[in-house]
């Protein structure tokens, strides 16, 4: 439904209780829900795969007369963090430890910024006009910079299908500090395996989403299908392609930021203390003295993305090594394929 004249234009523009949950590029329309930072805060991820909203109403608005009215990006003086991350190497963990209320808020993979990746992969005219996708770009950043009391940080995590899009986040907002998140290759590959068909099946499709950013895995996805009987040959070989493909794309974003701190998921378990602080100290969040010893005994030890459940973490590193056990040749061949042609890239 349009927004009732009671709420007005500016005030979905700037008040964080109206989260832009969605942009339809073929009505040329931008969706909003109402809600509040306990349910955003709340959610594992805002993508539709946790509700969110307060009520059912969706506010659907014309996104011509919206960006008119918007700030110009260039003005606009909030520069959110950023997490990006390649998947599956505990960046959801780390985002719900660093949401701090009154110090900072973690936006967790928003729904937004995918259709805004999905547009820049198929061309839409909306991302190939130069002045059009930054105004647009612009605009989602700032609602998603939208906090709930001054001087509060926002922190945004895009879901890693958006890591064709870094460059134009950070163009538009350069001075943002960026935490680029990743994991060992075996690791990946372990944590593919064990969430089953679906997340293989999700992986492969990231490949080829993201290939065109980086032309040269263009061919290799088409050659990692070659020669092999066994189906889940090709299947770990396009994989751990993605592993690359994410890895030279997170390297290209200490260049755009002024700001950015590398980090892997073996050293933030190892040592979670240090690099919850390596992690506020880029964001500009401060600490108390054992804070971040209270979160690692908190947070850590639940599950990141199910709320209300405890974190396993003997069955976690059970079904790790009944992965190696069972398809350890797989992981094995398509790791050494990858090398063979990428190097250490």
């Amino acid at each position: 439904m349009p927004a009732p004249e009671s709420i007005t234009l500016d005030a979905i523009i700037h008040d964080p209780g109206f989260f832009l949950d969605g942009i339809d590029a073929a009505a040329g329309t931008l969706r909003f829900l109402r809600t509040d930072r306990a349910h955003l805060a709340a959610a594992a991820f805002l993508d539709g795969r946790t509700p969110f909203a307060l009520d059912g109403t969706v506010y659907t608005l014309p996104a011509r007369e919206v960006l008119e009215r918007a700030p110009d990006p260039d003005a606009a003086a909030a520069s959110p963090g950023f997490i990006f991350h390649t998947g599956f190497c505990g960046s959801t963990l780390l985002a719900r430890s660093l949401d701090l209320p009154g110090r900072a808020f973690t936006y967790r993979e928003p729904q937004v910024l995918v259709q805004l990746a999905d547009l820049k992969k198929t061309r839409h005219p909306w991302c190939t006009d130069p002045a059009h996708r930054r105004a647009l770009v612009g605009f989602v950043l700032g609602q998603l910079s939208k906090t709930w009391s001054a001087g509060e940080r926002a922190i945004i995590k895009p879901s890693n299908w958006v890591n064709n899009l870094t460059a134009e986040l950070l163009e538009v907002r350069p001075a943002s500090p960026a935490l680029c998140l990743s994991i060992d290759l075996r690791a990946y590959l372990v944590a593919i395996v064990r969430g089953g068909t679906d997340r293989i099946r999700f992986c492969c499709k990231l490949f080829e989403h993201l290939q065109s950013a980086i032309p040269m895995f263009v061919p290799l996805g088409a050659s990692a299908t070659l020669g092999a009987a066994d189906g889940m040959v090709p299947v770990m070989r396009l994989c751990a392609l993605t592993w690359f493909l994410q890895r030279q794309l997170l390297q290209r974003a200490p260049g755009q930021s002024t700001k950015s701190v590398a980090l892997d998921y073996a050293t933030m378990i190892a040592d979670p203390v240090s690099s919850l602080n390596a992690a506020a100290g880029l964001f500009g969040i401060e600490f108390a003295e054992t804070e971040p010893d209270r979160i690692v005994a908190g947070i850590w030890s639940a599950h990141a993305k199910n709320a209300g459940e405890r974190f396993d973490a003997a069955e976690f590193e059970a079904i790790g090594a009944r992965v190696e056990r069972e398809y350890g040749r797989y992981l094995d061949g398509a790791i050494d394929w990858c090398r063979e042609r990428l190097g250490d890239a």
